[in-house]
């Protein structure tokens, strides 16, 4: 509910966090209303929506030269701070060890 993200924005805003992470983007279970609220002074997007949000409470994306190009760096709202090989932190190896 609209309270539920108040209050939490609330106690990220009291608890003065610098910088808020996005790990869902506009996937399932996304709380993007929290951010909407801009309750911290730095917030940032990782891994969740490998793409702009071109939402105005974003001001950072960590991507990479591949999910992000810098030719279409003007499609993006937010800053873009590119990891030299990956942002992924991931491998298949994890998710189905005995493959």
């Amino acid at each position: 509910t609209q309270s539920t993200w108040a209050e939490a924005a609330k106690i990220i805003f009291n608890d003065k966090i610098d910088s808020l992470i996005n790990l869902n983007g506009y996937t399932k279970g996304a709380r993007n209303e929290i951010f909407a609220l801009c309750p911290a002074p730095i917030q940032i997007l990782l891994l969740g929506f490998p793409s702009s949000m071109g939402a105005p409470y974003i001001d950072y994306i960590i991507s990479d030269k591949i999910t992000s190009p810098a030719y279409l760096s003007d499609y993006y709202t937010e800053n873009i701070l590119r990891m030299p090989n990956t942002y992924f932190v991931n491998d298949h190896m994890q998710s189905f060890p005995s493959v």
